[in-house]
């Protein structure tokens, strides 16, 4: 089932350079799923406005229809330099919170494509709180642009997992991808463990056991859920002493990956995946597009009218 194609793609756009990667990156879903792609601009009213950095001009004495007017002439250049003009949809410029506002725009699309950060007082606006409140509260699937953009061919992609129903919830988006691009996929779990009480024992051959045992687990989660694309898995084991997000985060780094996907929840070492402190970790050390799956709520036990 080609559940992605399709697909309708909201872009929060703050004039940055960055947020324009993440129109390039859009346009390059919107091309493989055979999408469409609707830039959004959330503008805020003084007294609040100077901080940030608008080319208009934003005075206390505000023409709120004549900002509304540049804003959206504005939005339509940039968008129409980055976007081919057969998947863009029109543009849509508000005045508001971003992320609420961000939020309650994305009711009518599949998913949100946006930058983890601006330019100078817009930094606010696609950092930090912003960003992670999107990550945290969206329905949808957000895919965060941190330097660069959606590469055209997709060669290498990873998923994480802890072995959670919810960690599960990406494995059909990622197959998608997969499916569509021929991307070899790493399927990995990070196993932290504590060393003081493991002073005095043999490390080597305890981090082998346990390896060992992982990986049988992650052979039968492909044959499970990824056996349609189980030719280009690559299960994966990283064991490590420290945080798992911060294990991650460097695993991330160090490999170069063209997309990252996860769930915004699990257990264990990965139960604050994209949560506080890991959020900043795997944003700030990944340059790559990073996909988050929120897993969908499970539904009470009675029977579906149809």
């Amino acid at each position: 089932m080609e559940y992605m194609k399709n697909i309708r793609i909201l872009v929060p756009v703050d004039f940055s350079e960055l947020s324009y990667a993440a129109l390039e990156t859009a346009n390059q879903l919107a091309i493989l799923f055979e999408g469409t792609v609707t830039p959004i601009h959330i503008w805020v009213e003084p007294p609040r406005a100077e901080e940030y950095s608008y080319s208009v001009n934003l005075s206390y004495d505000v023409d709120y229809v004549e900002v509304g007017k540049e804003l959206t002439q504005k939005l339509n250049d940039v968008a129409s330099d980055k976007i081919d003009q057969q998947l863009l949809k029109p543009v849509i410029v508000k005045k508001g919170m971003p992320a609420s506002s961000i939020l309650s725009n994305a009711i009518d699309f599949d998913i949100i494509v946006m930058a983890s950060k601006g330019l100078s007082g817009f930094q606010r606006y696609l950092l930090g709180s912003v960003t992670e409140e999107v990550v945290k509260s969206s329905k949808i699937p957000v895919m965060i642009v941190k330097q660069k953009s959606l590469q055209k061919s997709l060669k290498k992609i990873l998923v994480t997992t802890d072995f959670t129903d919810n960690s599960m919830a990406a494995f059909p988006t990622v197959m998608e991808f997969v499916k569509k691009t021929g991307a070899k996929l790493d399927l990995v779990h990070v196993a932290s463990y504590d060393l003081y009480p493991m002073f005095g024992l043999n490390t080597e051959s305890y981090t082998d056991e346990i390896v060992e045992r992982i990986q049988k687990r992650l052979k039968t989660l492909i044959s499970d859920h990824l056996s349609d694309i189980k030719e280009q898995v690559n299960p994966k084991v990283i064991t490590t002493p420290k945080s798992a997000h911060e294990s991650l985060a460097g695993f991330i780094e160090k490999n170069e990956y063209d997309l990252v996907v996860m769930s915004t929840m699990g257990t264990s070492g990965l139960r604050y995946l994209l949560l506080g402190s890991t959020t900043a970790n795997v944003l700030r050390h990944s340059p790559s597009p990073i996909l988050v799956v929120r897993p969908k709520a499970k539904e009470k036990s009675s029977e579906v009218h149809k």
